[in-house]
């Protein structure tokens, strides 16, 4: 039987899992990416070099190496590449125009607001003036977000025009697009929720607990748990409802879903959604909490494999406890030693070895390493959490 060839977008600490499942899968993994000490490139069968923010380039390697699957997970930086990809080659996988929908902010706040999902009052600027003529809709505290950054970068909140003026010149430093997005803060419990679709079915809705670091102008997750803590059937059901609005509303098949949500007075709104898998932990958690190999699980629906008797018999509310937490560094400079003690049930891995620079945190790309725990109830994985951040040591050079 022919060896089936994967097509990995992505060569960063995000990818591994993708890449450590095609491997034991036996498949003959393709990594795409840039030069760099990046983790998935050693163990890929082959390394092909494209950025892969351009579809057209990726798509050339695809056709060149006749693909069976194109995938990304924990990143929307190749996601339109992937859609191109899928569209062009008939690959099983997300589509190129919900690729951009999803990629996009300000396309997303669009679709969203015509499908009836429901999601905050928001406005489209190119400068600050037009900023000065349009915010009169909108009540303060507002969020300026570029439309199309991801990981916490080009975001900020801001309690007045002098603020707004500051957060829109950084985000059109940042951004490649012209314009960007300003919306009304929504002051609430910050969650996320993963799901899964395939053939135009919502096969699961799995909303998780976000532990989250407030730097001043934006929040960054540094945590998630599984399962999500003071949500009754309603909300729940209010939280699916949603979700699956957001889905058909972006047109998102055969992908993963990552969705960034809000609980205020009863009601959850939706920040933003993107058809892959979230980030930081995220799909090794569902892992464990459905009892399944979510990364297989993704790897197989890219390939237009079956996938239904891993979903079949999945229990969203099994009981199951798990959590993560990414490690930052309390001082910036270059790591001079790294000590860590083992805790049992917590996995710990680090990014950084001595000799690298490490900064404070300001967004999820300044994390040292994670922490994983699973345990039987939520009190317990915090307290191996605690256990496990406790004896690590960090030495840094100013």
């Amino acid at each position: 039987m022919e060896q089936k060839r994967i097509l990995i977008l992505g060569a960063g600490r995000g990818h591994l899992g993708l890449m450590k499942a095609s491997k034991e899968m036996g498949l003959y993994s393709i990594v795409v990416g840039l030069p760099g000490d990046y983790p998935c490139i050693p163990l890929a069968d082959k390394f092909c070099i494209a950025d892969i923010s351009k579809p057209d380039e990726v798509l050339a390697i695809a056709e060149s190496e006749h693909a069976d699957g194109a995938i990304i997970c924990a990143s929307d930086t190749g996601l339109m590449s992937l859609g191109l990809v899928c569209d062009r080659l008939g690959l099983c996988g997300i589509s190129y125009r919900s690729a951009t929908l999803s990629h996009n902010k300000c396309l997303m706040k669009k679709a969203l607001t015509d499908h009836g999902v429901r999601t905050a009052k928001f406005i489209t600027v190119s400068s600050y003036s037009e900023f000065l003529s349009k915010s009169t809709q909108l009540s303060y505290p507002l969020m300026v977000k570029a439309v199309d950054l991801q990981g916490s970068r080009g975001i900020y909140k801001v309690s007045s025009q002098d603020e707004a003026q500051n957060a829109l010149r950084n985000v059109f430093e940042l951004s490649s697009c012209s314009y960007c997005v300003v919306e009304e803060f929504i002051d609430g419990n910050e969650f996320g929720a993963q799901a899964f679709v395939t053939n135009g079915s919502v096969r699961f809705v799995l909303p998780h607990g976000d532990e989250v670091y407030d730097t001043g102008h934006t929040k960054v997750p540094v945590g998630h748990y599984m399962p999500i803590r003071g949500f009754d059937s309603d909300l729940k059901r209010d939280i699916e409802d949603q979700v699956i609005k957001a889905i058909n509303a972006l047109g998102l098949n055969n992908c993963a879903v990552n969705a960034d949500l809000i609980e205020r007075n009863g009601e959850i709104f939706l920040i933003e959604l993107s058809g892959r898998s979230g980030a930081n932990c995220l799909a090794e958690l569902t892992s464990i909490y459905l009892g399944i190999d979510y990364y297989k699980l993704m790897i197989l629906n890219a390939l237009g494999e079956k996938t239904d008797y891993m979903l079949r018999g999945i229990n969203t509310d099994n009981g199951k406890a798990c959590m993560s937490k990414m490690l930052y560094s309390s001082a910036e400079g270059t790591v001079t030693k790294i000590t860590y003690t083992q805790v049992e049930n917590a996995e710990v891995d680090f990014f950084v070895k001595p000799s690298d620079e490490v900064r404070l945190i300001s967004s999820s790309n300044d994390a040292i390493g994670q922490i994983i725990v699973r345990s039987n109830n939520l009190d317990e994985c915090y307290k191996i959490i605690g256990q496990a951040e406790s004896k690590i040591c960090l030495d840094v050079r100013h």
